[in-house]
């Protein structure tokens, strides 16, 4: 009955990106090069096991890069291992699979009976892989996928992970070497807050946003904790820790 849920929601997938390709003009991107039914790239990945092209690096990817481009698998996924991947249609359907989250098209790629495809991310709204919670949201350049670490009455916190080609660096007329791109792997951290929604720069930034006082509990908490307020994680700290005392109060 699992296997054969799986192979509906993969018809309904296909459905929808066929649809999706009659109405739509054809771009550059990236994941519209290795959709699911493109039988020559995705011969390419799934006659290949898995962990050994992860181990050895080359062509994991779903699509064919093009020559002289270096692609690093830790730094195109979040992780590169396969996990418990539970996903929320837009028309509020969940599914459970086997998948991991493409950091350079923001992705999500699924596991099924050995074979890889990818779902486009304007199918979904919310996802969870792993222990992680993600939401989905339309942008001008397009959907982009955000990790959800906090969320309080007033205050949310996101991060956004991304991925990005570098061009190489510039050689003398000595270096006969090959220039590749590589990819350069990051994350932005955002607040949303009563006013809004910021991308977290620094920490005096961040303090203003949460209207804390220099001397105050919170920022001696911060102090007393080592917190790095450049990180998502020690940012939640102290986000559940100013939740917490405001329940005292």
């Amino acid at each position: 009955m699992r296997h054969y849920y799986l192979v509906c929601l993969l018809l309904l997938l296909t459905t929808g990106l066929m649809a999706q390709e009659e109405t739509e003009p054809v771009n550059e991107d990236v994941a519209k090069q290795s959709s699911a039914k493109d039988e020559s790239k995705r011969s390419m990945v799934n006659n290949i096991a898995v962990n050994s092209v992860l181990s050895n690096g080359g062509a994991f990817y779903v699509s064919n890069p093009p020559p002289l481009m270096e692609l690093d698998p830790e730094k195109a996924y979040l992780r590169t291992e396969w996990e418990p991947l539970v996903v929320r249609l837009m028309n509020g359907k969940t599914s459970e699979l086997t998948g991991r989250y493409r950091l350079l098209d923001q992705k999500f790629e699924i596991k099924v009976d050995g074979e890889l495809y990818e779902i486009y991310s304007t199918m979904i709204s919310a996802a969870r892989l792993g222990d992680d919670e993600f939401v989905l949201l339309p942008e001008a350049n397009g959907t982009k996928i955000y990790q959800v670490h906090f969320q309080g009455e007033d205050y949310q916190l996101w991060s956004h992970h991304w991925a990005d080609w570098q061009e190489p660096k510039s050689q003398n007329m000595f270096d006969t070497s090959d220039a590749k791109k590589t990819l350069k792997r990051d994350e932005d951290l955002l607040l949303l807050h009563p006013g809004g929604r910021d991308k977290v720069k620094n920490k005096k930034q961040l303090q203003q946003l949460l209207g804390l006082q220099k001397n105050g509990k919170e920022m001696k908490y911060v102090k007393n904790m080592r917190l790095d307020l450049r990180k998502g994680s020690d940012v939640t700290k102290l986000l559940e820790y100013m939740a917490r005392s405001a329940q005292d109060q």
